[in-house]
């Protein structure tokens, strides 16, 4: 697709834009490290590392877990974790989190669910009636927000998320006059578990996410350690180093002026976090040079992280 991209530029320019950079992000991100090789690793050169060794390093890993801790499974002689938790740390990756930033987030939803949760069974107790509907949105809409939007933009926070995907929920059942949408999603929300109502299944999601947290911490230093890197690791290490490096991010800002995203539909957010960081120049003033071209009916890479609210809050 770039290789395309970059013959229909030059063919439109007259072969004036062979010097645009076209790549995909993850090839952009490896054409930063080799660039300033001295920001990345402290100077060492590592690798890609094999998913032979990615399965070796989590094993060793989960091998050293509690045995209450979920990810320690084990049946009939193998952990049965292991991919699974690969996977987790992928998209954790993909969401442009380190460990310390995924444990920081998830303590803030547990703390959240903790303050709404009275509030949303008392108002999610009475049987729904499709009539009512507008006065639910409302009174959800009351619950304290969680005002972390702007500190892990592109992601939401789990308020936005709830208030979200209820109206969404209610604007299908208008279309159809039931409250077949609105109770899919009353039941994702508040569960009862031993004659208690609560948010269950979302305490049970976080507290397994914050477990990953930590094997996450130890799986990327070990991956370190042995001088490889995964393919996730390349968007999350140049957005961390551009992040905390202001000279890294003057010089990336200078030499990449405009950024132009084709097929945004597919992309996730950390490759998004990533283009605003390096079109944001100070002289932009909060209104980065930046592009996006996609089509929310084009979405195939939703296994990837893939994620639409990069469009829709775009």
């Amino acid at each position: 697709a770039a290789v395309n991209m970059r013959e229909r530029l030059r063919d439109l320019t007259n072969n004036e834009a062979r010097n645009v950079t076209v790549k995909t992000f993850h090839a952009f991100a490896a054409e930063v490290m080799s660039s300033y090789p001295e920001y990345f690793f402290s100077g060492a050169s590592l690798s890609n590392a094999p998913e032979s060794v990615q399965l070796d390093i989590m094993q060793s890993i989960i091998a050293g877990l509690p045995k209450d801790n979920p990810y320690a499974a084990i049946f009939d002689g193998n952990y049965t974790m292991l991919k699974p938790a690969l996977r987790g740390i992928g998209l954790a990756k993909e969401a442009g989190l380190t460990p310390d930033k995924l444990e920081a987030l998830l303590a803030a939803n547990l703390e959240y669910i903790d303050l709404i949760e009275p509030l949303l069974v008392e108002i999610l107790s009475p049987s729904l009636s499709f009539k009512k509907l507008d006065l639910l949105q409302n009174a959800v809409g009351d619950v304290p927000k969680h005002n972390i939007d702007e500190h892990i933009r592109p992601l939401l926070s789990l308020s936005t998320i709830i208030q979200e995907s209820l109206a969404h929920a209610i604007d299908q059942d208008q279309r159809i006059g039931k409250t077949t949408n609105t109770g899919k999603w009353k039941k994702q929300w508040v569960q009862t578990v031993d004659n208690v109502k609560g948010m269950h299944f979302q305490r049970k999601k976080n507290l397994k996410w914050l477990a990953l947290a930590d094997i996450y911490g130890q799986y990327r230093t070990q991956l370190h350690h042995q001088s490889y890197y995964d393919y996730s690791d390349m968007l999350l290490e140049v957005i961390v180093q551009i992040e905390q490096n202001p000279e890294l991010k003057s010089q990336v800002q200078e030499r990449f002026e405009y950024v132009l995203i084709d097929e945004f539909q597919d992309s996730n957010a950390a490759q998004l976090r990533l283009a605003h960081l390096i079109a944001d120049h100070h002289s932009a003033e909060n209104k980065p040079n930046i592009m996006a071209v996609g089509d929310d009916d084009q979405s195939i890479y939703g296994f990837n992280g893939a994620e639409l609210n990069n469009m829709l809050h775009f």
